[in-house]
């Protein structure tokens, strides 16, 4: 960064307890939000700014303080206010012994900061104490003895103990003035500075033109380390050092350089490169500092870099790994063998394989083929199969390693009986669950049958090629790619994807279907260029396409169709390269833009890029690969992009709005904050602005916002990037202003911030005004009001004698008529009490049975009478966690196929033993935590307390599989085989919903689903849950009388045990 900066080459760095970056130039002072970049200049006029423009040092205190030590000046500035104090004067005139002597006689050396936050100040002649507290600057004698006599200009300061560095010399002295043995070194020439090890709080660190000391306080020991050009191995000269856990970061006049500690040399080394906008800026560096989110920081003479040294992403086959080799690191694709290596086929360099471990990385332009070398060139598949055969698809032919073997076998073309076809353009290669090889290429479709024995050496004679692309339409072959990826699925249909759209292929009868992309119909492709086609872990099968992912959906018939999802969903871009997914159902997507991750149940997607630690922004299409221990690998145009899912954190963390200004009228008014709400005073009729930020340093851009003003206006209004309010004319007496943000994959509100403005209005604006007004206005009123019920009174008088005589005629009739209403009122109290103590016998008989006799389980009564309390807690957890997911209650409805055919056949009595043992069966199986209810007659329910949708899967299955598998006693000597149906979902149904569904509806969707299993199939399970596209308000109007409107349209979801390409009757 460089832009907006005072002047460009930044001397020293430092961070407040706010959060805000602050960056000493040679040309005034900068704090910087992360987009914004305030400027403090100086103006010798103005002893409100800092007195000299070069700043040499930053010191912050801890509390509120920022210390400056500037070109022989000494400034402090209050973080919070931002005023600015100077102190040279006060530190000269200690000095001054007569009126004639000069300022300038005396210089600033150094400036360090003291255990109770005052800040010591090395001068040529003295060593001064500044109080910011006390306002107050004193000398302390017994050093100033010390240092007057010696060219010391570096001083640094552990606890009671002063270090000054004197040449190749490090002296120690107590505050006290009690000294202690100096520390020399005769390695080094001259020290040039020094300063104190972050990690390490007894270490100091010292520079010097050939490399850095480390000196431990504690032992007495001084370690020279000697730093040398990796190029001209001659000595580097240090001008800053950086302490972190593994090592120390070197600031160097060529450049930036990692000491590693565990390896003891340099480990890593950064130079500028114009060519590449990720670069340092320049190789001369200044400073260097670590902030508070982990950020390294780093002061050069073009500007300040800042970049994560935590990264989540491993980046395999860089630039500099190929450079000895002169090849290009495009990734094209990726797979690993029985032994753990990793290899990588490129585009134009041939092959590469790293160890298991990562260690080793070697190059294979060209591989051995009998007794010769044969160059792949373009490589567009690298796969093993199940008995450990590599085979290799490229431009230059098929190659195949047999197990066991070091050379290949090279194939450029096929001859069979009725056709002779190329192998030159072979884009994909799949192996089906029974062994056989399917290939995809420009020009055809085929499929190699594999004949070899389990004892016999693998030779071109056990392979059988058959050609296939007859039997898929010509329109699809007629395209730029022809069968460009191929994918099998769990049902196994064999998907072909091209630049003509997806064939679902049915390998057995040799049918298929087509689909093609029709721009105004949503239910088709996004695209016909399709890229990659997956299958997650759920069994949904995905398709990439250049524009936008393609979700695959069943009607009611049975007929696919698709559901689009595109960048207007959430994604950084809709080229999507390759998909993998990890064991908890997230779809992790490669695209031209970074890498997504994106559940399907969970709302937006999170965007990676480059800045995250990609290999590159850009990847290449079906260049993935997910090994057996989780890790994920996509490749692209500089490398490959590593990493194991649950190690990726959130991308973003909850970063709190803060108000930096408020202005009236262009003029800065005063702001204070207490607990996170902020308050300001404006006048009347003015024009306010009030400035945010969120100190976010790495995703500053990345950043939306919006604000509303509570009780004037409830809509949000947007201000996308900007970071600046405006208000025009306020009149209100008070506005209570909230700011909210989100970052552009992100949703709102996860931090608001509120700043109360108070206006000051002209007086009968005002509410004292207004409350004189007031009481003028009212005593008028007052004084009428008095007057006319003078005259009124008499007119009343009159009137009353002749009420009177009304109301002694009216009583008796009044009497007789409340005698008649006690009576009324008695008989109902009398039916009333008896209405009760029948309600009381009721309850009694209902709590006597909160267990079922029969299964032992709990009973209907039980259920409804504790369900609310159960759903509520449920719904606790979404709104207490504020960085987890709430839990989920799975909720099963359980019922017995045929049960009424065996109360005919056998008696009831045969039926109840049959109910029993089921619910023995269920209970052996359940959680201990699970709560098991008897429902109505043959219909058991299953609540689960903290279950995921796959489990409540496996679940079902357990509970069909337990029924279906065991005997069953009907207790007169017979036995038999009955089965269940189940069906099941969850609360709550909708994540996040301020109204969620009530327990009646839940059991509702639960009941349909087990009735869809029995009426379809019996001995199955059916599941129903929500997705994205669910609408809360569609869902409660349609969910009674149009359940299966809501499946169709593709706003919930279904899972069940009966096949896919099986038509279910929903009605």
């Amino acid at each position: 960064m460089q832009d907006g900066l005072s002047q460009s080459t930044v001397t020293d760095i430092a961070q407040d307890n706010l959060g805000y970056i602050w960056l000493g130039t040679q040309s005034g002072l900068n704090r910087f939000d992360g987009v914004n970049v305030d400027i403090f200049l100086s103006d010798s006029a103005n002893p409100d700014t800092i007195e000299q423009p070069y700043v040499r040092k930053l010191l912050f205190d801890g509390d509120r303080t920022l210390w400056i030590y500037g070109d022989q000046t000494i400034d402090s500035i209050d973080v919070q206010t931002l005023k600015v104090t100077r102190w040279s004067e006060r530190i000269y005139k200690l000095h001054i012994r007569n009126p004639d002597q000069e300022y300038n006689a005396i210089h600033l050396h150094d400036i360090a900061l003291n255990p109770d936050n005052t800040v010591s100040v090395l001068t040529s002649e003295s060593f001064v104490k500044l109080d910011i507290y006390n306002n107050d600057a004193k000398l302390n004698q017994r050093l100033t003895d010390f240092v007057s006599d010696k060219p010391i200009e570096k001083v640094h300061i552990i606890e009671q103990t002063v270090y000054f560095l004197d040449k190749n010399c490090l002296h120690v002295r107590e505050f006290s003035g009690a000294s202690k043995p100096s520390i020399c070194s005769d390695d080094v020439q001259e020290f040039t500075s020094l300063k104190g090890d972050e990690v390490h709080q007894d270490t100091i660190l010292l520079f010097h033109k050939s490399g850095f000391s480390i000196f431990d306080t504690e032992t007495k020991k001084l370690e020279n380390i000697e730093v040398l050009d990796e190029n001209f191995k001659n000595p580097v000269e240090i001008t800053d050092v950086l302490s972190v856990k593994a090592g120390y970061w070197l600031a160097t006049v060529s450049g930036l350089r990692f000491w590693d500690k565990q390896q003891s040399k340099i480990s890593k080394s950064f130079r500028s490169n114009f060519s590449d906008v990720y670069s340092i800026s320049a190789d001369y560096i200044f400073s260097l500092f670590q902030s508070q989110d982990g950020l390294i920081w780093i002061g050069n003479s073009a500007g300040v870099n800042y970049f994560s040294q935590q990264q989540q992403f491993v980046h395999l086959l860089q630039k500099r790994e190929t450079v000895n080799t002169k090849s290009e690191n495009y990734v094209t694709s990726i797979t690993r063998d029985y032994k753990g290596d990793l290899w990588i086929g490129t585009y134009s360099s041939g092959l590469y394989t790293y160890s298991n471990n990562f260690a080793v990385l070697s190059h294979i332009p060209v591989v051995p083929v009998g007794g010769k070398w044969v160059t792949p060139s373009y490589i567009s598949k690298v796969f093993e199969d199940q008995s450990r055969n590599l085979w290799i698809l490229s431009t230059n032919g098929l190659f195949i390693r047999p197990f066991g073997s070091d050379s290949f076998f090279h194939l450029e073309e096929i001859k069979t009986a009725e056709t002779t076809f190329k192998l030159l353009d072979l884009a994909t290669m799949i192996e089906d669950r029974n062994g056989d090889i399917w290939l995809g290429s420009e020009k055809g479709f085929y499929k190699v049958e594999i004949s070899q024995g389990i004892d016999e050496s693998f030779s071109l004679n056990h392979l059988n090629f058959i050609d296939y692309t007859s039997k898929i339409p010509s329109a699809f072959m007629d395209s730029s790619y022809g069968v460009y990826t191929l994918f099998e699925d769990l049902q196994g249909y064999i998907w072909l994807g091209g630049s003509k759209g997806v064939i679902r292929f049915n390998p057995i009868s040799n049918q298929y279907e087509h689909f093609l992309s029709e721009p105004l119909n949503p239910q088709t492709l996004s695209s016909n260029d399709v890229n990659v086609i997956y299958e997650d872990l759920l069994g949904v099968l995905w398709v990439g396409t250049v524009s936008g992912l393609n979700r695959v959906r069943y009607d009611d018939k049975g007929n696919i169709y698709f559901q689009r999802i595109t960048k207007s969903d959430g994604f950084s871009d809709d080229y999507i390269c390759s998909i993998l997914s990890d064991k908890d159902g997230n779809l992790w997507l490669s695209t031209v833009k970074g890498i997504s991750k994106y559940h399907p149940d969970r709302g937006l997607p999170t965007n990676f890029n480059y800045n995250d630690g990609l290999q590159y922004s850009e990847f290449f299409t079906n260049a993935q690969f997910s090994d057996t221990d989780g890790g994920l690998y996509f490749g692209g145009l500089q490398g490959i992009t590593y990493f194991y899912p649950e190690e990726i954190k959130a991308k973003f963390s909850k970063q709190q709005i803060s108000i930096v200004s408020v202005k009236e009228n262009n003029q800065t008014v005063q702001l204070t904050q207490n607990d996170g709400l902020y308050f300001a005073q404006v006048n009347q009729n003015s024009q306010v602005g009030i400035r945010f930020a969120v100190l976010n340093y790495i995703d500053a851009n990345n950043i939306e916002f919006r604000y509303r003003i509570t009780g004037l206006a409830e809509d949000w209004i947007e201000l996308e990037g900007k970071r600046f309010i405006h208000l025009h004319n306020v009149q209100q007496e008070r506005l209570d202003i909230e700011i909210q943000m989100r970052y552009k994959d992100g949703a709102w509100g996860v931090n608001t911030t509120k700043l109360e403005l108070f206006v000051e209005r002209a007086f009968w604006s005002s509410t004292v005004g207004f409350i004189v007004y007031f009481i003028i206005l009212l005593a008028a009123i007052i004084s009428i009001s008095a007057y006319l019920y003078y005259l009124i009174r008499r007119r009343i008088q009159n009137k009353e004698s002749q009420i009177q005589a009304e109301k002694a005629k009216s009583g008796m009739l009044l009497n007789d008529k409340k005698s008649l209403v006690y009576q009324l009122e008695d008989l109902q109290y009398s039916m009333a009490e008896q209405s009760y103590q029948l309600e009381q016998l009721e309850n009694k008989v209902e709590q006597s049975t909160i267990n079922d006799q029969l299964t032992g389980f709990k009973t209907k009564y039980y259920l409804r009478k504790n369900i609310k309390q159960e759903l509520q807690s449920i719904v606790q957890t979404w709104r207490d966690s504020e960085d987890l997911k709430g839990i989920h209650l799975g909720v099963f409805a359980i019922d017995i196929d045929n049960l009424a055919v065996i109360n005919a056949q056998h008696g009831h009595l045969c039926g109840n033993e049959i109910l029993r043992q089921v619910a023995e069966s269920l209970r052996s199986i359940s959680y201990g935590t699970d709560t098991l209810v008897r429902w109505e007659g043959a219909t058991l329910v299953i609540l689960s307390r903290a279950i995921a949708k796959r489990e409540q899967m496996v679940q079902a299955e357990k509970i069909r599989n337990i029924i279906a598998s065991r005997k069953f006693d009907l207790g007169n000597g017979l036995n038999i085989d009955i089965t269940c149906s189940i069906g099941f979902t969850r609360f709550p149904f909708i994540e996040n919903s301020q109204k969620p569904l009530t327990w009646e509806q839940i059991i509702f969707i639960a009941e349909k689903a087990l009735w869809v299993a029995k009426t379809n199939s019996r001995n199955a399970w059916v599941g129903i849950f929500s997705n994205q596209f669910t609408r809360r308000h569609e869902v409660q109007t349609k969910l009674s009388n149009d359940l299966p409107a809501l499946i169709l349209s593709g706003q919930l979801d279904y899972v069940s045990s009966i096949p896919k390409s099986k038509k279910l009757t929903w009605h």
